[in-house]
């Protein structure tokens, strides 16, 4: 990660009542649960086809479900736990009584070298929406797009 930008989003009081609450953050939907005393935070959005997932289902081994599709995510980590788009969590800190998430991006060229891998993976099982995605994300980051061309001519 660049530089830590630590946004407060919200008190624990109001998490402790409903256990998740969808936030807002600059241009960011992040949805924020409470679960076994430990706050988590994690884009609001599924990577799939957007579905909200503060709507999702939130079992007792932190593994949130999208309730439109069916994709499982580990809290903790943001990986799917089927293969396909991971989850982009965020660090949270508690201090006297509200949560802070740093909301800072990667860096350029981790999210470069994440789009190109998780593209060489879509490859195996033919997944044409999950390359789009990728390519997608390799643009948005100052990627070129060549460079996923010639890193397909060299994996195929």
């Amino acid at each position: 990660m660049s530089n830590p930008k630590w946004e407060k989003a919200l008190s624990l009081g109001v998490l402790s009542k409903t256990g998740a609450k969808p936030v807002k953050i600059g241009s960011k939907q992040i949805a924020v649960f409470l679960r076994n005393g430990t706050v988590y935070a994690c884009n609001n959005r599924c990577p799939h086809e957007g579905f909200p997932l503060k709507e999702g289902s939130l079992s007792g081994d932190c593994t949130l479900t999208c309730n439109w599709h069916n994709w499982k995510f580990d809290l903790k980590s943001g990986d799917n736990l089927y293969g396909g788009d991971g989850l982009r969590t965020y660090p949270v800190s508690v201090r006297e009584g509200d949560i802070w998430i740093d909301v800072s991006d990667p860096d350029r060229d981790v999210i470069i070298a994440r789009a190109l891998s998780n593209l060489k993976a879509s490859f195996d099982r033919h997944e044409y929406d999950r390359m789009a995605r990728e390519l997608a994300r390799l643009e948005k980051a100052g990627g070129d797009p060549l460079d996923a061309l010639r890193s397909t001519i060299a994996w195929t």
